[in-house]
C-alpha cells in the first residue's frame, strides 16, 4: 500500500490514497468541491443540468422511426392478426388497419420497446386487410404513418361457418363468442 499524501488545489484539500477512488470517497470529494465553488460557477452548473433536462424532454416529443413491420395470423385464431414492429429507438406504436368494414385502430402498446407485437382483432374471415404502423412519442404525440402491408385472414372452421345467430333487441355491450374446446359444435354467446 502506498503512503497517503496530502494535496491542495483550487478546489480544496483532500487526501490522495488508493481508496480515494471508491464511490464514497469520490462523493465526499465532489461535495467538498461544490461547497467551495463560487456562486456564479454553481449557477452555471445548475443551468447546464436544467438545459440537459429540457433537451431530454424534447426528445420525448419526437416519435421513433419504424424500421420494419410484418403481419402473421395468430396460430390458434384465424381472426386475430399480430403485427411485429421494429423501431429505431424504444417507443410505443399503434396500427391502423382497413378492410371492407372500414378503418380500425389498435390500442397503443403499453410499454416502450424497440420490438413490439400489436394484436389486431375484430377481423372478418377470408378477408384482405391493409395496415400501417403509427409510432408514438414518449409524450403521446403520434408520428407519421409508416408503410405497412397487407394480410388475409383464413376461412372459419366448418362448425363456425355454419353458425347462425339471430339477435333481437339492443345490446348494451359487444357480444363475445366463446368456442368450447371439449365440444366442437357448441358455442356460448356472452
Amino acid at each position: 500500500m502506498r503512503p497517503a499524501s496530502s494535496t491542495t488545489s483550487s478546489e480544496g484539500s483532500f487526501i490522495d490514497t488508493p481508496s480515494a477512488f471508491s464511490p464514497r470517497a469520490l462523493r465526499h470529494r465532489i461535495r467538498f468541491s461544490i461547497m467551495i465553488t463560487p456562486p456564479s460557477v454553481r449557477l452555471a452548473v445548475a443551468a447546464a443540468f436544467v438545459l440537459a433536462a429540457l433537451l431530454a424532454s424534447a426528445e420525448d416529443s419526437s416519435p421513433p422511426g419504424v424500421v420494419a413491420a410484418s403481419a402473421t395470423l395468430h396460430p390458434d385464431n384465424s381472426l386475430i392478426a399480430e403485427i411485429a414492429v421494429q423501431l429505431d429507438a424504444p417507443g410505443r406504436a399503434y396500427v391502423e388497419y382497413a378492410g371492407p368494414d372500414g378503418t380500425l385502430r389498435s390500442a397503443t402498446t403499453a410499454d416502450p420497446a424497440r420490438a413490439l407485437t400489436v394484436p389486431l382483432v375484430r377481423l372478418l374471415p377470408d378477408t384482405e386487410y391493409a395496415y400501417a404502423v403509427v409510432p408514438v412519442a414518449g409524450d403521446g404525440t403520434p408520428g407519421a404513418r409508416a408503410a405497412g402491408g397487407t394480410f388475409r385472414t383464413r376461412a372459419l372452421p366448418p362448425a363456425l361457418a355454419r353458425l347462425q345467430i339471430d339477435a333481437t333487441g339492443q345490446s348494451t355491450a359487444e357480444l363475445v363468442l366463446l368456442d368450447l374446446q371439449d365440444n366442437p359444435d357448441s358455442f356460448f354467446l356472452f
